[in-house]
């Protein structure tokens, strides 16, 4: 059966006409806003810093034909699938409204019957934090006494006119893209993002491991090399540690990490504790950071001896 016939079984010819009003909108919007575009790159390389496996069954797809239809991300490997309708406003057009509340609603019962997702998720992105605390507010109030299929809620992106701005807006952006570049200076995060724009190539579907492929293909020299060449991770503290000063990086070399700054290196081992919240809050400069990860190698130096 067609999208459009079950639809029109399910929920009456109006539904099935506001459908196809909304795949026109989608049509006729310029393909790819820059809003939805950067958001579309943070997904990618989210996923991209947490999945080494199955990529190739994560499939974005952009403008589908659906009642939430800017950016559909579909997770095979675990049957799990979020669409994303994306508000670029802090005015009414970006609220929760009894409109969207009934897409949200028959996008989760087309996801369910349709396409078989056992907990599909229906978010409005909007780029106003206060907008999305009223939405999600809003989403609880017409939730009450109803059945609900999957989840919904409202979620936060900056809108950046400037790129590099996203990388201190974004949550975790930045993180991530270290994640899979194993560097930490701007230019190379810019690069790696932009790169993963490049890599969507203007297509509306594309799995993750395309996007990989394609961005491993535009990159000379290859900056995602090193990615997936071992399991390490650093530890979300220390990369914060590292990303609160613009001079110092992070390198993942074999179990280890390598904090760097002006030619001084100090080696992180994969088994250090972390750090008291105590220790953290008095860290206000580089220097303060090396002489804390000194003060805790020192300190697993010590618990090494004693266990000889």
């Amino acid at each position: 059966m067609e999208l459009n016939d079950f639809v029109e079984r399910n929920f009456g010819s109006d539904a099935a006409r506001l459908l196809k009003n909304i795949r026109k909108g989608g049509d006729n919007n310029e393909k790819g806003s820059g809003y939805e575009r950067s958001f579309t790159a943070h997904k990618i390389i989210e996923a991209w810093s947490q999945q080494q496996q199955d990529a190739e069954k994560i499939i974005f797809v952009l403008q589908d034909l659906a009642f939430v239809d800017d950016l559909a991300i579909t997770d095979h490997s675990v049957n799990a699938k979020v669409n994303y309708q994306a508000k670029n406003s802090n005015t009414q057009a970006a609220a929760y409204t009894d409109e969207m509340h009934q897409r949200f609603t028959m996008q989760a019962q087309i996801d369910q019957d349709y396409f078989r997702i056992k907990n599909p998720k229906q978010v409005l992105l909007v780029s106003c934090d206060e907008r999305c605390r009223a939405n999600n507010q809003a989403i609880t109030s017409k939730l009450k006494g109803t059945t609900q299929i999957g989840s919904f809620t409202s979620e936060f992106f900056p809108y950046a006119t400037e790129q590099m701005d996203l990388f201190e807006y974004a949550q975790n952006l930045r993180t991530n893209i270290c994640a899979i570049i194993n560097k930490n200076d701007l230019s190379s995060i810019d690069n790696a993002f932009r790169l993963v724009i490049g890599a969507m190539d203007g297509r509306s579907k594309f799995s993750l491991q395309e996007v990989i492929d394609k961005a491993r293909e535009l990159a000379k020299p290859d900056l995602f090399v090193h990615f997936g060449q071992n399991d390490t991770v650093p530890p979300a503290w220390l990369v914060d540690m590292v990303n609160a000063f613009d001079n110092v990086e992070l390198v993942v070399k074999s179990r280890d990490f390598y904090v760097t700054c002006n030619g001084f290196e100090v080696r992180v081992s994969v088994d250090m504790a972390e750090p008291s919240a105590e220790q953290l809050a008095i860290v206000t400069k580089a220097f303060d950071l090396f002489a804390l990860l000194m003060t805790l190698a020192t300190q697993e130096f010590k618990v090494e001896q004693e266990e000889v």
